[in-house]
């Protein structure tokens, strides 16, 4: 099916000029690692490029989409939706449904589903081959690919129970994203309000700690939210407090200090709060500083690129921005 895929000069130039008009915002949003948004994004020009009879770019648009959609959820789910989509234009069943890409972007979707390593690596390199790509779509391809560490640890073979203990982390991990995405919606319509009260108390409490972020003197912003966790506490204002703990979680990161480090602070605030203790501990701000420790220090690669949505709909000031900047970079 690879050697049916035709990709020439003109789909090359074609793909280039339509650029800004179809895909420049959710290329960014891409390279953000604003999956879920992007993968909309792309989904959304399809039918576009379809009237406009853009048979290969819009097969591109879907391949991408079908692929966020493994990422922020399973491969599963993305055979459903690529079926749907199908379905939706199977007026254009000969220039677009029975593209031989879309054949590949099926095989690959079952060989995820069935964790074929070498399915998915033959399927991958196809498609990057074949395909009319930007960097960004690239880079998203290759984060599937079976890494040859990887391939050479399945020699292994885990005992039984080293196997039931990683799933059952895994099965967590999954039932904690689940409870912080469900949270998403409130903290995304409540951000502005609680920002504005942010912004008012600004010159009073956050001075030390932003001059601290200005001179990227991450350890000491750290500090300073740690302590504006505990001020905030015993006024009450559990809300705010808890954002606190966060903001100290991602600074301490940023200064790659250890983990143990930052959970160990976490769990003497939580502690400090007595009757408390429950209430904070099941804020968006905490379930998610718990959770990026959780992804960072199992290496939860399927995670990561979610991690900056997540965070990004909280009130953060436009300082406290670069604690998400590249944080997964260079961890």
């Amino acid at each position: 099916t690879g050697n049916k895929i035709t990709i020439d000069k003109s789909e090359i130039v074609k793909r280039k000029l339509m650029k800004n008009q179809y895909w420049k915002i959710s290329l960014e949003d891409l390279s953000k690692g604003k999956l879920g948004i992007a993968g909309d994004e792309y989904g959304d020009t399809i039918p576009k490029l379809l009237e406009k009879k853009f048979f290969k770019p819009a097969a591109v648009s879907l391949i991408i989409a079908s692929l966020i959609m493994v990422k922020n959820k399973n491969a599963f789910l993305a055979k459903e939706y690529l079926d749907q989509v199908l379905k939706t234009h199977s007026k254009h069943k000969l220039d677009f449904v029975k593209l031989p890409e879309i054949k590949i972007l099926r095989e690959l979707l079952v060989a995820l589903e069935k964790k074929d390593d070498e399915k998915i690596k033959l399927c991958f390199n196809i498609l990057i081959e074949k395909l009319v790509l930007f960097e960004s779509e690239i880079d998203l391809l290759k984060t599937f690919a079976p890494k040859q560490k990887e391939i050479e640890q399945k020699v292994v073979t885990l005992s039984r129970e080293e196997l039931a203990k990683r799933n059952k982390f895994n099965m967590q991990l999954d039932q904690e994203f689940g409870i912080i995405q469900k949270k998403m919606p409130d903290i995304r319509r409540e951000k502005k309000d609680r920002l504005k009260k942010r912004i008012l108390m600004k010159n009073r409490i956050y001075t030390d700690a932003i001059k601290h972020l200005e001179e990227r003197a991450f350890i000491e912003a750290g500090s300073e939210y740690l302590k504006l966790s505990y001020t905030l506490s015993k006024r009450k204002n559990f809300e705010i407090s808890s954002l606190m703990v966060l903001l100290h979680g991602l600074a301490l990161l940023k200064a790659n200090e250890p983990l143990k480090k930052i959970r160990i602070n976490i769990k003497s605030y939580l502690t400090s709060l007595g009757l408390n203790k429950k209430l904070l501990k099941d804020t968006y701000p905490i379930r998610c500083i718990e959770f990026i420790l959780k992804v960072n220090s199992h290496k939860v690669e399927k995670y990561l690129p979610t991690i900056t949505e997540i965070l990004e709909i909280l009130p953060f000031f436009e300082e406290e921005k670069m604690l998400i900047d590249d944080l997964l970079k260079e961890k």
